[in-house]
């Protein structure tokens, strides 16, 4: 049944080229008081960078109170919102003669009734990319411009080809220091089977950082690929279909990916089934290495309290712990036995999902008290003593 599906995944067309559009919506920031809208016009979809970047910027007019700034800002339908924002971008478009090479920020805003626009270099959206570190130089790249873009497989994961061969490209967008620290990890455990290999990392033409090339997994993620099997052979959401010697390799080999990375005191921060790809020989693989948050349903009860507490007080990496790391390894070997890219607490066993030495081993993870659980070698060895 797996041979099936990873051999009908992987000779999978890739999808058709992505239709270009004279304007696209970006993404939208917003407060009560002001709202501002990144377009870009004039894109070719399968090119980076091509275009003008541009940006739609109003703040509330309290003098003309009708105005269409206003309208829009309190608008609740965000279809209709961005409608609105398109219909004045139109409208405003042919006068403007300056586009700049980064960002251009139009500010329009309501004076005696009438619509006015300035033009500027929209700073707050330039991304200051970063070079090459010196421990990094030995890592071959790529430019950006020998990318063509297929799809997006994730907000900042894009399906490319290069060469004429897929690749995942991991994009660089709002945190380039973060990159090189991801970067950092997946090169220190380039040797491990069950971490996701760097093939190249993407660069400008200044040969700054724009992100790095990993292999494309057409199975997905863990999560994806059980509900693909599911669909695939027509059963019940609530029927168990996988193998026990299936489910107990993969587990292995998760685990295994974990006491690699907790070898060089680092850590996920954001264990689950969506961050567990299946490569078409069957190995699991663990991917994103720099989360910017965390997954309540596979987080730490720790981790949650100083995330909901604190979080815009505390920088998200300095929350990470190896414990923690051990409870949501607990929570995804659970979610994995019972096949599942969820998990309910307490945990709800299925019946005949997993033997009660693999629910014991799961239950020490999700200690309450984080001293209390087992390392990432301590539950391999669990693992291995129980599966042989």
């Amino acid at each position: 049944m797996l041979t099936d599906i990873f051999l009908y995944l992987a000779n999978r067309p890739l999808p058709p080229p992505l239709p270009a559009a004279r304007f696209t919506t970006l993404s939208s920031d917003y407060t009560d008081d002001f709202e501002k809208t990144l377009i870009v016009h004039a894109e070719d979809p399968e090119v980076y960078d091509s275009g003008n970047r541009l940006s739609v910027f109003y703040i509330r007019n309290e003098v003309e109170v009708d105005s269409v700034e206003n309208q829009i800002l309190d608008c609740d339908d965000w279809q209709d919102k961005e409608d609105k924002v398109l219909k004045i971008f139109h409208d405003v478009f042919p006068t403007i003669s300056v586009f700049y090479p980064t960002v251009t920020r139009i500010t329009v805003v309501t004076v005696d009734g009438k619509l006015t626009t300035s033009v500027s270099e929209d700073t707050d959206e330039i991304t200051d990319y970063l070079p090459i570190p010196p421990h990094l130089s030995h890592l071959p790249t790529v430019p950006i411009a020998e990318l063509r873009k297929v799809q997006a497989l994730h907000t900042d994961v894009d399906l490319v080809k290069w060469q004429g061969q897929p690749f995942a490209f991991k994009k660089s967008v709002e945190d380039p220091e973060g990159t090189i620290q991801e970067l950092t990890i997946l090169d220190k455990l380039s040797n491990s089977p069950n971490i996701i290999d760097v093939t190249r990392i993407v660069v400008n033409q200044h040969k700054t950082i724009r992100g790095f090339l990993m292999p494309y997994i057409p199975a997905g993620n863990l999560n994806d690929l059980l509900e693909r099997i599911r669909e695939d052979e027509g059963v019940a959401p609530d029927q168990l279909i996988l193998d026990w010697s299936i489910k107990l390799k993969w587990a292995l080999q998760i685990v295994q990916g974990v006491v690699d990375l907790h070898s060089i005191e680092a850590y996920n921060g954001d264990l689950k089934p969506q961050n567990i790809v299946v490569a078409q020989d069957g190995q699991a693989i663990l991917i994103d290495f720099l989360p910017a948050g965390i997954s309540d349903m596979f987080a730490a009860p720790e981790i949650l309290e100083k995330w909901n507490d604190h979080h815009h007080q505390v920088e998200f990496q300095s929350m990470l712990t190896p414990q923690a790391d051990i409870y949501s390894l607990g929570l995804t070997l659970c979610a994995l036995a019972q096949e599942s890219g969820k998990v309910a607490r307490p945990l709800v066993w299925r019946e005949g999902s997993a033997p009660a030495w693999y629910q014991n081993v799961v239950q020490r993870c999700l200690e309450v008290d984080p001293s209390a659980r087992p390392s990432a070698t301590e539950v391999l060895s669990l693992l291995q003593k129980g599966s042989s």
